[in-house]
């Protein structure tokens, strides 16, 4: 069973009474051999500064995870990257399921990694774009990844050569919550711009921002964390129940909404207007 490609570049030097300080940056790039198809453009860069050691083993006090993903700036890149835009309602929970899929097994999950989904039954009341037919289907969210880090006893030197191997590795893990998501509410009106999983059935959001609340007076409220965004999310991860690591999630880029508080009708008419264009 094959893990995630971490790439590793090291930083060591020596302050005080020789604490090690590191600084290792990883890209984990996620294929579709191994991953849902909705988590194929996901890509994380992490820094891990370490400023303590015990047993000689150098440990990681912080982390910071940005993630890389296709953002859309207006409703016309929203149309290009969905396979389908529907109006609807939320109506349960399915199920939760690991995106991360076992690499000689699509179908398969992977024991090695935890991309946690999840699946909730949308009921679509109205076709804007795209080639389905009203009724029932199952829209995946992503919502937080298992992220696992090895800790040792390696020193590497100012320009990343490794100048002593690791003797003694430990593996430590924990969750983040995908800094994108946002739970759903059931009976709420909805548009979203989605693409359709063709291994397993579902639909996935196609770009981010994806999704729109459509208000009682017909009014749309686009939804995205990225709107206005201030910058990073911060969480504070306990290891074992005796020392805790300051994450820090990068959410990307800011989003200007220029869609809120515009008419449903007229966002109908400017996405079937753009998805004409196309063809």
């Amino acid at each position: 069973m094959s893990k995630r490609i971490i790439k590793i570049r090291c930083l060591l030097c020596i302050i005080f009474l020789i604490i090690p300080i590191a600084l290792w940056v990883f890209t984990l790039n996620n294929s579709e051999d191994t991953f849902a198809q909705e988590d194929t453009f996901a890509q994380y860069e992490s820094e891990y500064i370490v400023h303590e050691s015990s047993h000689h083993i150098n440990r990681i006090s912080s982390i910071s995870i940005s993630y890389d993903m296709p953002i859309a700036m207006d409703i016309s890149q929203m149309v290009d990257a969905a396979d389908v835009v529907v109006v609807g309602r939320y109506i349960s929970f399915d199920s939760s399921w690991n995106m991360a899929r076992n690499p000689n097994n699509i179908h398969l999950e992977d024991n090695d990694n935890f991309t946690e989904g999840f699946l909730f039954n949308f009921l679509v009341d109205e076709v804007i774009v795209g080639d389905i037919a009203k009724g029932e289907i199952i829209v995946n969210h992503r919502v937080s990844e298992t992220v696992k880090i090895i800790e040792s006893d390696a020193q590497i030197n100012d320009v990343g050569i490794i100048i002593s191997r690791a003797t003694v590795e430990e593996e430590i893990s924990f969750s983040v919550n995908d800094p994108h998501y946002i739970e759903p509410e059931f009976g709420v009106s909805y548009m979203l711009f989605l693409r359709k999983n063709e291994i397993f059935g579902h639909y996935y959001r196609a770009i981010e921002p994806f999704s729109m609340v459509i208000a009682p007076d017909r009014t749309v409220r686009l939804q995205s964390n990225l709107i206005n965004n201030l910058g990073n999310f911060y969480k504070i991860v306990s290891i074992n129940g005796d020392r805790t690591i300051d994450v820090t999630i990068s959410s990307g880029v800011s989003i200007e909404d220029n869609i809120s508080y515009n008419s449903l009708d007229n966002v109908i008419q400017q996405v079937r207007l753009h998805a004409s264009s196309m063809n």
